[in-house]
């Protein structure tokens, strides 16, 4: 049964969740989606399956954010992946950029992000192409267009889309560490993603407790909020 308000993706929503709740769906259906990614790559010799999935479920960012990014934005060590001055595009957001910490332990898409960074050799992580979209000839003036990471995301399983894949890296985070998440509470999710309500955070908080006592308090835009520090 599709809720009112839930929008024109909300049949894919509901697949993607197995029909019963919004929630976290497990690594073992994300990786299985990301090798569906690779053979595709193998499969049409593009290359971009892979890169486009990996990139926008490990950041958690928009196309309209992605696209834009630059290798020599990210920087790792053995422990944590972190993403600099990533551009914050929706034009509500009071916040302009957020930086992204991404934990390695425990997070089986890490190695490939790396990879994928290590080797870029465009300006671009996401180059653009020529006006057919080319897979020959890059145009390294400008990145890949929203409707071209759009395709290609779609083109992986009917049942995903890049918006998608945001909302599980949220729920991957706020998940019980024994079912391979990090255990964030809304506050923390909320400073993770840099969203200026508290509203977006609430809805992927799994504890209804936690949701009726944030809720209760009235939280606003311009409220002034200090996160609790967990284990990120």
């Amino acid at each position: 049964m599709v809720r009112k308000g839930q929008g024109r993706n909300a049949h894919k929503r509901t697949v993607m969740y197995d029909g019963q709740r919004e929630g976290w769906v497990g690594w073992e259906r994300i990786v299985r989606l990301f090798e569906q990614a690779k053979r595709l790559d193998t499969e049409t010799g593009i290359n971009e399956y892979g890169l486009y999935f990996v990139t926008l479920f490990e950041t958690g960012a928009r196309i309209s954010e992605a696209r834009y990014l630059t290798p020599d934005q990210f920087v790792w060590n053995d422990d944590y992946i972190k993403v600099f001055n990533v551009d914050v595009l929706k034009r509500r957001d009071s916040i302009r950029v957020r930086n992204i910490i991404i934990k390695r332990e425990g997070d089986p898409l890490s190695d490939a992000l790396i990879k994928y960074v290590e080797n870029c050799t465009t300006h671009y992580l996401f180059p653009g192409y020529g006006e057919q979209f080319s897979t020959e000839i890059t145009n390294d003036s400008r990145p890949a267009s929203r409707t071209h990471i759009w395709k290609r995301i779609t083109e992986i399983d009917e049942h995903i889309f890049p918006h998608l894949l945001r909302s599980m890296r949220a729920f991957s985070l706020t998940a019980k560490k024994e079912f391979g998440g990090r255990d964030f509470d809304a506050w923390t999710l909320r400073s993770w993603y840099q969203w200026s309500s508290m509203n977006s955070a609430l809805s992927y908080v799994g504890n209804r407790d936690e949701r009726q006592i944030l809720e209760a308090l009235d939280l606003r835009p311009d409220n002034t909020l200090n996160y609790r520090r967990t284990d990120i």
